[in-house]
């Protein structure tokens, strides 16, 4: 097996255990949709919109980008096992002051911040509910990445599955069960994560007594990489804050808190995508990137990667795009209909926000980081531009393309800036193969869509579980050694 196989390997079986994680952590929402959607009327679903916006802006203000900051100085900047041992302790006791002085602050006025942010007199309680779970969740998020940087994902999943289980079973009580509305949503989501962080601590607490070789001090000469690093991507991850989430609050100023509900539903449905892909590679491609950053063949690694990478993203946005049109409106409610629209562009987006992620190490390794907060901070603009423009004119559905739209710029900025600084040679011409398939496809299923429910979701599935592949292998996608390689899994598989 070549070594760029053998990193894909690894890296695959990473990203297969994170995407359990994640899918525990982030994909509650979208598990829990048909309760919300049948028990919440479609304005307090809106408001819960809000409410998760205003979640994600003050996830990347208390978090100081430390989480990420830790992977990578753990496997470039920490000189011995000292040094490894002690990042967590100093990671946390760089933050916790900033979550306490901010988590305080938007506790005490958060009567006035709940006008701004949902434009309704009395409702304090919910931003203070909403805080006090980002303030938990950012110390479970140190905790976690901790875990990343070890390559530790089954510690990373059994972590996030402590807060899935509570939550899931915590929302239904209080929802279903003692019909508490959005504030039963919210307290769920509280006391979930408050037992997961309290599991997190005694997993650390465990490791400490176990190996005893985890330093519980700060450790000042890991401070200035972390915050160097961690600060430069304050401004990016606010500006994805802006990127994804603000649009919900353009759409409630112009539209209405029902149009809100209805284009967050599309929209979660689409974050499919980047639960089950996206995120799991991203946690686990940092670490994989900078491991081998060193050695001599790392760029064909790095080639080979964005290849399959790209594969997975057009096989899953073909089959959720297809899924959502026959399956979403059952799934939902009539209410929410109209929200596979939303579908096709926003999981388009997250295929170039996986892209991004993809070629953003050149970037590091080259020591220009500074040019992801520029990037970033032009597609805010962007993005908020468009938006203003658009949304008063095509509503959620002109929100969703803006989002596709700024989701493209950042991918072809991070390109050509990674290129510039890390140039790597790149399959293109299977990149873009996989492409054209992909498009396609979906033309030629949506073209000739059955009229009824049952035959259009066997035709969906059928297009793209099978059609799509069979039309890579038709165009010769795969090369010689993984034409071996399939036939040999192919024939173990039948023998055992």
């Amino acid at each position: 097996m070549s070594q760029s196989l053998a990193d894909l390997k690894r890296l695959a079986g990473s990203s297969g255990l994170y995407a359990i994680g994640e899918l525990a952590r982030r994909g509650m929402a979208f598990f829990l949709l048909p309760v919300y959607t049948h028990y919440l009327d479609p304005a307090e679903y809106g408001v819960l919109e809000l409410l998760s916006a205003l979640s994600g802006v003050l996830f990347a203000c208390l978090l100081l980008g430390l989480p990420s900051a830790l992977t990578k100085c753990y496997h470039r900047d920490c000189d011995d096992d000292h040094d490894r041992s002690s990042i967590l302790a100093t990671t946390l006791l760089l933050d916790l002051p900033v979550l306490l002085a901010v988590g305080s602050l938007v506790a005490i006025f958060a009567e006035p911040i709940g006008v701004l942010v949902i434009g309704e007199a009395g409702r304090g309680q919910l931003i203070q509910l909403s805080v006090a779970t980002a303030v938990v969740l950012s110390v479970m998020a140190i905790i976690l990445a901790s875990f990343r940087a070890k390559e530790q994902a089954v510690a990373f999943v059994w972590l996030n599955l402590t807060q899935f289980v509570p939550a899931m079973v915590l929302n239904i009580l209080f929802v279903v069960r003692l019909e508490m509305g959005i504030l039963g949503v919210l307290w769920g989501n509280l006391i979930s994560s408050v037992l997961a962080l309290g599991c997190g601590l005694w997993m650390v607490r465990r490791d400490t007594v176990v190996r005893r070789d985890t330093v519980l001090e700060l450790n000042r000469r890991l401070v200035r990489p972390l915050l160097r690093f961690g600060i430069l991507l304050v401004p990016v991850m606010l500006a994805s804050w802006a990127i994804d989430m603000s649009d919900r609050y353009v759409l409630r100023i112009y539209r209405s808190l029902e149009e809100v509900a209805v284009y967050g539903v599309g929209y979660k449905i689409a974050m499919v995508l980047q639960m089950a892909i996206v995120w799991p590679f991203q946690l686990a491609w940092p670490a994989v990137s900078f491991s081998i950053s060193k050695r001599d063949d790392h760029k064909t690694s790095y080639a080979r990667v964005l290849t399959y990478l790209l594969l997975a993203l057009v096989w899953g946005w073909l089959g959720l795009s297809l899924m959502a049109r026959a399956l979403l409106t059952p799934f939902v409610g009539e209410a929410y209909g109209e929200a596979y629209k939303m579908v096709v562009p926003v999981a388009m987006a997250y295929v170039f926000n996986g892209i991004h992620f993809c070629l953003s190490p050149g970037i590091h390794i080259a020591g220009r980081t500074r040019y992801l907060t520029l990037i970033s901070g032009a597609a805010a603009l962007i993005n908020l531009g468009l938006n203003l423009w658009i949304v008063p004119r095509y509503g959620s559905l002109g929100a969703a393309w803006t989002t596709t739209a700024t989701f493209l710029f950042i991918a072809l900025a991070t390109a050509i800036v990674s290129q510039t600084a890390h140039p790597v040679r790149y399959e293109n011409g299977r990149l873009i193969t996989l492409v054209v398939a992909g498009g396609a496809i979906y033309a030629a299923a949506v073209a000739f869509e059955p009229s009824t429910t049952v035959a259009m979701i066997v035709w969906c599935f059928g297009v793209s579980c099978v059609g799509f592949p069979v039309l890579l292998l038709m165009l010769g996608f795969l090369d010689a050694e993984e034409r071996k390689a399939l036939r040999s899994w192919w024939l173990g598989w039948r023998a055992g």
